[in-house]
């Protein structure tokens, strides 16, 4: 048997007030990260709970969808990542 759907119509005024999640990356947790890679290299733990392809594969949707030239690079250990600044493409190739 299906669970039934729940659904309320909502007045405009009701969606002025609520907050949706963010598609673009204004509010993404990673700005101030990316800021700190435009300065010189960064190195990102691995956080509790999580795993190293999770880390990646986040990092890397958010440089993506950030449209940033930033580099992953895992630690030897396993433990983390560095970020660095990518290479800037030539204007002559």
């Amino acid at each position: 048997m299906q669970k039934a759907v729940t659904w309320k119509v909502l007045k405009p005024d009701e969606v002025k007030n609520l907050k949706f999640a963010s598609s673009t990356g204004r509010n993404s947790p990673y700005k101030e990260l990316f800021a700190a890679v435009e300065q010189g290299p960064v190195k990102v733990d691995i956080p509790q709970g999580s795993n190293l392809q999770a880390l990646k594969w986040r990092l890397g949707r958010a440089i993506k969808k950030e449209g940033a030239n930033i580099e992953i690079a895992t630690l030897e250990d396993k433990s983390g990542v560095v970020l660095t600044k990518g290479e800037e493409e030539s204007a002559n190739e």
